[in-house]
């Protein structure tokens, strides 16, 4: 059942990944104020929940595969 979830978590981040780039092209060649608020506003929002589902990926990671980073001295 773990697994079954982190692949959902997984191919839902990389859609997510996809969304934001397309957003960013699509910024890009957009001249409207108003649709370049709309557009932004939609980055804000699928990064909150990229960032919310890569939370949730990493809650499901074991202990042991975890990556951390050691102290410098």
């Amino acid at each position: 059942m773990r697994l079954i979830k982190r692949i959902f978590l997984l191919a839902q981040i990389r859609a997510l990944e996809t969304t934001i780039d397309g957003q960013s092209k699509c910024l890009e060649m957009v001249r409207e104020p108003y649709f370049i608020n709309r557009i932004i506003i939609a980055q804000i929002n699928a990064r909150n929940e990229l960032r919310k589902v890569r939370r949730e990926y990493a809650e499901l990671r074991k202990s042991g595969d975890r990556e951390t980073w050691r102290m410098a001295l």
